[in-house]
């Protein structure tokens, strides 16, 4: 699976964004032409635009990111970014994220060493407890942990993830209550410099 960071902002990812996705063929299916059956559009599968949604990705709109620039850095220690957060109460469509955030129902701490790697969120009252949270990884469509929430403010802890999209499951007696979708970033992002025809690297910051 190619390794590749954004040429231009993509919805809510900045250009230099590194992402690990995979690779697809868009076949027309009505009576393509020879031309499009030589050439299928290619794209890749983005889990998360960065509102929590998933779309296609233009090949066009990346380039291979130079994977040498990893040597030696922690890909663990890239920062958690949370990008949607929905009720299956009410409207799906509608993202709470900024309701919770403002709120101080959600918040991303630093860890010891790390920026932004856990999860924090205030439980309401009139819920309750236990709940479980089930997490969930994005781009392959499976549950990758489980856990029991027993105490109203309790904490995700992102720090051995890899970089990836995911999704956290809140549920109470098998039924779903919030969906909460977050990516964990690279550590570093691209710079390209169009006038050297080369690049640079900076630390992310989401």
């Amino acid at each position: 699976m190619p390794l590749v960071f954004l040429k231009y902002p993509i919805v809510k990812h900045y250009a230099g964004s590194v992402f690990d996705l995979i690779e697809s063929f868009n076949q027309v299916e009505d009576q393509p032409t020879l031309y499009e059956r030589q050439n299928p559009k290619r794209f890749y599968h983005l889990p998360d635009d960065g509102r929590g949604r998933l779309m296609d990705l233009s090949f066009l709109d990346t380039e291979l990111c130079p994977v040498e620039i990893f040597e030696g850095v922690d890909l663990n220690s890239g920062p958690g970014r949370v990008t949607s957060i929905r009720s299956e109460d009410s409207d799906s469509k509608v993202n709470l994220l900024h309701l919770w955030t403002d709120s101080q129902m959600l918040s991303l701490k630093d860890s010891e060493d790390k920026l932004k790697q856990i999860i924090q969120i205030i439980w309401p009252e009139d819920l309750g407890l236990p709940a479980t949270g089930l997490l969930f990884d994005r781009k392959y469509n499976h549950q990758i942990g489980a856990s029991l929430l027993t105490q109203s403010n309790f904490n995700f802890d992102l720090s051995n993830l890899h970089p990836g999209f995911f999704e956290m499951q809140i549920q109470k007696e098998e039924r779903i209550l919030f969906r909460i979708t977050f990516m964990k970033c690279f550590p570093l992002v691209v710079i390209v410099d169009q006038k050297k025809h080369g690049f640079s690297i900076e630390k992310a910051v989401w």
